[in-house]
């Protein structure tokens, strides 16, 4: 083993590599530095990488014309030397080293462990898979080249003294240059001490431990885990003089890098440990983003082999952070100059009845947390509950107000943007039957609920309900809800129908009338009529048995205050008698006609606003519905990727654990369906890559769009993909 220098260790390192290039390309004639005369220029640089994305911190380059004389005389003062300052530092950087030759560039890289460590190992090791082929270079193993603590102290000692601070100075490096980091607070394996130092601990310690893993469940060694991240989140940086639980300069924190424990492979053991320590640090530091550093294993339940293999280590969704949105700032863009705005969302009806119990408001909360968790960032739900939330027309129960001012200000909270349906075509909360019920108890000659559409009376006191919430002031937040941002857009009716009226006249002028109206009182928001997708009398041919229901998809979103399209998805409540191939057929016809329509007659966005697949139905099991999932949302994946009109899906329904009594057959409860939880994950982090991908702002959409106008589509002026401090 030889103990050498800093510098010499990279002329060693570097003259290895020269001499075998040098055999490939030269056939080994020369001297050592003249096999390497090819070379132009040398590239260090140090960086912190999180796979996919690799930030730099440091970087130095030297130009040669003799390599090999430009190695012997380098000093700690050359450009090349000082980018290696970092291998001092308590972080563990990756050093990124390319030659630059008159063929071709080789990048390589150099793994620097901890100088804290007793000894420095460099390992090298090739950037893509094909190099070590084509350059015929193997990686240099670890234990051929070390650096003695004395020449780490003595390099140590040419550094200036602000230089020793170790992880206080790579997150000042790191912030000066703007550059966002992920810290991992311990290592599954045995490279700087991980785990099995932990164990090592509490065996000194008197702690019978069989093997390494016992790490997750050994109260001892959970105890001093939680006093090293207390220890770093609490540390206030010598640098900046800022904690580390409240510096931007830190993008998130890791639990550990690579957690995996095969002693247990039912994976619980790391289930309890990541659920505790996840809490733990959120305990302590709530401002930053959490993961668990998994390497995307499945567990047990959804068991998906890699190269033969599969680590009993379970995808944590509940317990991760994702990504939330700055929407402070929301307008409706008028002007030309838009971006898309795509969605991943979920239907909660039930927010409101529960909001306005004390007893069970929890349950919205716990809603709107986890599906911020996942990823969910639009919720459509009940702005009405007719008989209860108004008692009477133009008489409102307080009580139940204010647990809609809860449902908008905890969606608030979490980043979820709302729907807010304004009544109901059926019975349940009131619905158009109550309307007319008061109209009836009015002295109005009514026939039936479908005359709600005409009926002078009826209407007046829809109008009224509805000026009545969009001008309430959330006793909450202070926000008017026609200025509240959190409402993503008003629904006029959850699934209008008028089957009195087939040819579509009546709900066509109601629909008109409405539109307009609402817009008089609130133009920032967007607006849609609720429709399920049925057609009209001309396309009676597209709908469910070609029934005709009294609406049209095309005539009642052709109305100028129509902002976007919607279509419900249910083939198995449409067509029971159908075998299940051919209600998939349908549905699958079904979504692209309605594409279809939105784009080349229409010319507005469509959102697929319900689907789902009832546990109820004869044949389900949850594998169906996660791939009926996971088919509705490549629909939706694709049609955002080549910006077309399909821009989002909300699926029926989220529900929270413990409500019993609001099941439909349709609900998911995150915790007791991780196999769907993790299709609708996957989804929300497919839709945030593509909100990314056309973020930027492109004048004169419908130019670049010649299909598909945003011209009134709700964007938001600002959003940003990191932790929002305040």
């Amino acid at each position: 083993m030889a103990v050498i220098g800093p510098f010499k260790f990279l002329q060693v390192l570097m003259t290895r590599m020269s001499s075998r290039y040098g055999q490939r390309k030269r056939g080994g004639i020369g001297p050592p530095h003249s096999r390497f005369s090819n070379l132009k220029h040398i590239t260090l640089e140090a960086k912190t990488m999180s796979p996919p994305y690799i930030k730099r911190l440091h970087c130095a380059s030297m130009p040669t014309a003799d390599a090999g004389i430009g190695l012997d005389k380098m000093t700690t003062s050359s450009p090349l030397s000082s980018a290696m300052s970092p291998m001092t530092s308590s972080s563990t950087p990756l050093i990124w080293l390319s030659m630059t030759t008159s063929s071709s560039a080789l990048p390589f890289w150099l793994r620097v462990p901890t100088a804290k460590c007793s000894t420095l190992e460099g390992h090298l090791r090739c950037h893509h898979l094909n190099w070590p082929r084509i350059c015929n270079i193997p990686c240099v193993p670890c234990d051929d080249i070390h650096l003695s603590p004395v020449a780490t102290n003595r390099l140590r000692r040419r550094q200036p003294r602000g230089r020793r601070k170790g992880l206080n100075f790579v997150i000042s490096e790191a912030g000066k240059n703007g550059v966002r980091l992920i810290l991992s607070l311990v290592n599954n394996w045995n490279d700087y001490g991980g785990k099995k130092k932990y164990v090592e601990w509490a065996r000194e310690r008197g702690q019978n431990l069989n093997n390494d893993d016992d790490f997750y469940t050994n109260p001892v060694v959970k105890q001093y885990y939680k006093n090293h991240v207390n220890t770093v989140l609490t540390r206030k940086n010598t640098i900046t003089g800022i904690l580390y639980k409240d510096d931007q300069t830190i993008f998130a924190w890791e639990l550990m890098n690579e957690p995996r424990c095969q002693s247990d492979p039912s994976g619980i053991s790391l289930q309890n440990w990541v659920r505790e320590m996840a809490a733990y640090v959120k305990s302590t530091d709530k401002k930053h983003l959490l993961q668990a550093g998994l390497e995307g294993f499945y567990g047990k339940s959804t068991q998906k082999r890699i190269l033969e293999v599969s680590w009993p280590v379970q995808r944590i969704l509940p317990l991760l952070d994702h990504p939330r949105y700055n929407t402070t700032k929301v307008r409706v863009a008028k002007s030309g100059y838009t971006q898309p705005y795509y969605i991943n969302g979920f239907n909660a009806y039930w927010l409101l009845n529960l909001a306005s119990n004390p007893s069970t408001s929890s349950k919205v909360t716990t809603a709107f947390q986890q599906a911020s968790q996942y990823g969910l960032n639009v919720a459509r739900t009940w702005a009405f509950n007719d008989g209860v939330l108004q008692i009477s027309p133009g008489s409102y129960n307080e009580n139940v107000f204010r647990g809609l001012d809860f449902v908008i200000s905890e969606a608030r909270k979490y980043g979820v943007k709302l729907i807010l349906a304004l009544t109901n075509n059926w019975i349940d909360f009131g619905g158009k039957s109550k309307y007319v019920q008061w109209a009836k108890e009015r002295d109005q000659r009514i026939n039936n609920d479908d005359e709600f559409y005409t009926n002078s009376v009826t209407k007046q006191y829809y109008k009224n309900y509805v000026k009545t919430v969009l001008t309430r002031k959330n006793t909450i937040t202070g926000i008017l809800y026609k200025d509240d941002p959190t409402i993503f857009a008003w629904e006029l009716m959850n699934e209008p129908r008028c089957p009195a009226d087939p040819s579509g006249r009546w709900l066509q002028s109601w629909v008109s009338e409405m539109a307009a109206y609402v817009k008089s009182i609130d133009n920032r928001h967007l607006l849609q009529v609720g429709l399920e997708g049925f057609y009209g009398k001309s396309m009676q041919q597209k709908n469910p048995g070609g029934v005709l229901i009294g609406t049209d998809f095309i005539a009642n979103n052709k109305v100028p205050e129509i902002d976007f399209t919607t279509i419900h998805l249910y083939p198995e409540a449409w067509l029971p008698k159908a075998s299940e191939k051919a209600q998939d057929l349908y549905g699958n016809t079904w979504v692209t006609e309605h594409i279809q329509d939105s784009n080349n007659i229409l010319r507005k966005p469509m959102l697929l606003a319900e689907f789902g697949k009832s546990a109820r139905f004869p044949g389900f099991n949850v594998r169906k519905r996660d791939f009926y999932f996971q088919k509705i949302y490549n629909f939706i994946y694709y049609s955002s990727k080549r910006r077309g009109p399909l821009v989002g899906g909300l699926y029926w329904q989220l529900m929270a654990p413990g409500m019993n009594g609001y099941g439909d057959g349709y609900e998911i409860i995150f915790q007791d369906s991780p196999s769907t939880a993790n299709v609708i994950a996957q989804q929300s982090h497919r839709i945030y890559d593509a909100r990314i991908h056309f973020s930027s702002t492109v004048p004169n959409l419908g130019h670049h769009l010649p299909h598909f106008d945003f011209h009134h589509f709700l964007t938001f002026s600002t959003f940003h993909n990191l932790p929002q401090f305040t």
